[in-house]
């Protein structure tokens, strides 16, 4: 795989947390939305910036 993020079936993260954070958002891996990577960056869009923001204030 040439892609950066780790696949889908990565040991280090069970399928059910990823299931968890498809339903959190909205998502279901029942549909066929091929750009569903692109959704899920969209949706996490301010929880990375209010973690960001935390992290350079803590600094």
């Amino acid at each position: 795989m040439t892609s950066s993020s780790p696949p889908v079936s990565s040991p280090r993260i069970a399928p059910s947390a990823y299931i968890a954070m498809l339903t959190a958002l909205g998502l279901s891996m029942d549909e066929a939305r091929p750009d569903w990577r692109a959704e899920v960056k969209d949706r996490l869009r301010a929880f990375r910036r209010a973690v960001a923001t935390a992290l350079v204030a803590a600094e």
